[in-house]
């Protein structure tokens, strides 16, 4: 088997990965909290908009940038791109799922129980189509026996992130939520990691596939992109949110206002008339 390196740049990759875990919750559990003031099918725009934020930034762009740092000091490492979008894909529509499942009614232990077993699939799902989507001068396989650790660590910490969205409020617990999401998520990448090994063959012919680093201005640029859409989108509803509140506190001051102007006409007649009549002799 051939040496393989987790963090081939050091602390940088990470700690960026975890960063981009903990910018991906708090997106999340921002959209999570504008659904709890929703109902119906406005509920469920604003929980695939959190699922979105869960999946695409905070556990894709976490697994990126973990991937990063994946290096085999033998052999030159490439990403294919296919299997790259396929786990953004999937990344995105298990937390949609599993926010779903959670997302409608009161929560509960069973509703956290089921969308953490689909999430976590998801979840797994997404990693190890990231890591298929590695491209050594060799094979790159699991141990068998990890796998199954693997698969457990991401229905346990998918099962984190769908109790802390559910039940968190407030926005120091908010923050705090998305501090442990995030731990969570990326804990679960490098447990699955921890199965992955290489074995190395002759090569005859250029890895295919692209260079990491070559990847990294696209998927920034994605990145900028949804974070930049879900936080428009969050704010422009705090924003609707306000308006409309100030709206309400308006129109029920000009009734107020023209309620007092009425009482006043009629108090102002019934004194006149009272004055015209004069005292009866």
């Amino acid at each position: 088997m051939a040496e393989v390196d987790h963090f081939a740049y050091g602390w940088i990759s990470p700690v960026l990965a975890y960063a981009m875990a903990v910018l991906g919750a708090v997106l999340g559990l921002g959209l999570m909290a504008r659904s709890r003031q929703s109902t119906g099918w406005c509920r469920a725009r604003w929980l695939v908009l959190a699922g979105t934020g869960f999946g695409a930034a905070g556990l894709w762009l976490m697994q990126f940038m973990a991937l990063f740092g994946f290096d085999v000091p033998k052999s030159v490492v490439r990403l294919d791109v296919g299997a790259t979008a396929a786990s953004v894909a999937s990344a995105v529509l298990s937390m949609v799922l599993g926010l779903l499942v959670v997302g409608f009614g009161r929560p509960s232990a069973w509703r956290i129980v089921l969308g953490g077993a689909v999430s976590g699939v998801g979840v797994a799902a997404t990693h190890y189509l990231g890591v298929s989507a590695l491209r050594v001068g060799g094979v790159v396989s699991h141990h068998p026996e990890r796998v199954a650790l693997g698969i457990i660590a991401s229905v346990v910490a998918a099962s984190v992130v769908l109790w802390l969205a559910a039940a968190i409020r407030g926005s120091r617990a908010t923050t705090s939520a998305a501090l442990v999401s995030a731990a969570a998520l990326t804990s679960m990448h490098y447990a699955g990691m921890w199965s992955v090994r290489v074995q190395l063959t002759e090569v005859t012919s250029p890895v295919p596939g692209w260079r990491p680093v070559v990847l990294l201005i696209p998927v920034a640029v994605f990145a900028c992109l949804l974070i930049s859409g879900l936080a428009y989108a969050a704010v422009g509803f705090s924003m609707r949110v306000e308006n409309a509140r100030e709206e309400a506190i308006l129109a029920e001051a000009r009734a107020h206002a023209v309620a007092a102007r009425l009482r006043g006409r009629v108090t102002g007649r019934a004194r006149a008339i009272t004055v015209g009549r004069g005292p009866r002799r």
